[in-house]
C-alpha cells in the first residue's frame, strides 16, 4: 500500500486491485459489472442459476471470474433471507465453492448457524473424488448430520471411510446396480438403506430431471405457447417427449 502524508492510498489495496479486475473498466468486467442491474433477488421466493458454464475448467485451470461469480450468487442468498422464514439451499457440485477462500466461509458459515436462522443447506456432488478432495471437506463432514450415498460401482473405500462409512456399509452401497434407485442415509452411528420408487412416475422424469435436448424443447414449447405456467405447458411438454421417443 501507498502511503500519502500518513494517509493509506486505497488503490493499492490488495481488495481494491482484486475487485478492480472485475469492474467495466477490465476485460473481465462483463461477468460482473453492468450499467444497469435488472435482478432483484429480493423479489423472488425461489431461485435457481446455472453455472454448468463458469465451473468448466479450460487447460486445467479455472476462470479467474468463477470465485467471484460464486460468491455474488452466495450473496443473493443472504439477501433473501427472511426473519423467521424457512430457506433451502442447494449447491451442486459444492466442491467448486468450497476450494475458493470467498466461498468456503460462506458455506461453513451457513452449515454452523443456519439453523439459527432456519436454514438448511443441501450439499451435492455427482463426483465423489472431486468432493473428498475439496479443501475443506473434514469440516463439511463435522457440520453436515445427514448424508445420502447413491450406488457407485467403481467407488474406493478410501473416500467413503472418510465420509463415515464402515466397511460392511461400503461393501453393500457398492454392490448395488445405479438402477436400483436405493441409497444409502447415514446419521452419525446409525445407517438404513431406502428406495426410492418411482414407478408409474415415467412421464415427468423429463421435468425434474432434465436435459440439455429437453432444455430445449421445453423454451420452445413455452414460447409457441407463449406463457411459463406449468399447468399448460408442461402436459404439451410431456407429450412431445413421448413423440420423439416413438
Amino acid at each position: 500500500m501507498t502511503d500519502l502524508g500518513g494517509k493509506t492510498c486505497i488503490f493499492s489495496h490488495p481488495v481494491y486491485l482484486f475487485l478492480r479486475e472485475f469492474s467495466l473498466q477490465d476485460s473481465r468486467g462483463g461477468s460482473t459489472d453492468s450499467p444497469e442491474n435488472t435482478f432483484n433477488p429480493m423479489d423472488y421466493k425461489k431461485v435457481g442459476f446455472d453455472t454448468t458454464v463458469i465451473l468448466e475448467k479450460v487447460n486445467g485451470e479455472t476462470h479467474p471470474a468463477c470465485e467471484p461469480l460464486l460468491a455474488i450468487l452466495f450473496f443473493y442468498k443472504t439477501l433473501m433471507q427472511r426473519d423467521g422464514k424457512l430457506m433451502l439451499t442447494i449447491v451442486e457440485e459444492f466442491w467448486m465453492p468450497a476450494n475458493f477462500p470467498l466461498t468456503q466461509d460462506m458455506i461453513k458459515s451457513a452449515l454452523k448457524a443456519g439453523r439459527l436462522k432456519n436454514e438448511m443447506m443441501w450439499l451435492t456432488s455427482q463426483s465423489p473424488e472431486d468432493a473428498v478432495n475439496c479443501a475443506i471437506f473434514a469440516a463439511l463432514v463435522q457440520q453436515t448430520a445427514t448424508k445420502i450415498l447413491l450406488p457407485n460401482p467403481d467407488a474406493e473405500f478410501d473416500g467413503y471411510k472418510k465420509i463415515g462409512l464402515v466397511e460392511k456399509e461400503f461393501k453393500k452401497l457398492k454392490s448395488l446396480s445405479k438402477e436400483s434407485r436405493t441409497m444409502l442415509i447415514k446419521q452419525s452411528g446409525s445407517s438404513a438403506f431406502a428406495k426410492m420408487d418411482l414407478y408409474g412416475f415415467d412421464d415427468f422424469l423429463p421435468v425434474i430431471s432434465g436435459t440439455t435436448e429437453g432444455i430445449v424443447l421445453c423454451e420452445q414449447v413455452r414460447e409457441e405457447l407463449g406463457t411459463d405456467e406449468p399447468d399448460i405447458w408442461i402436459p404439451e411438454f410431456i407429450k412431445r417427449i413421448k413423440e420423439q421417443k416413438k
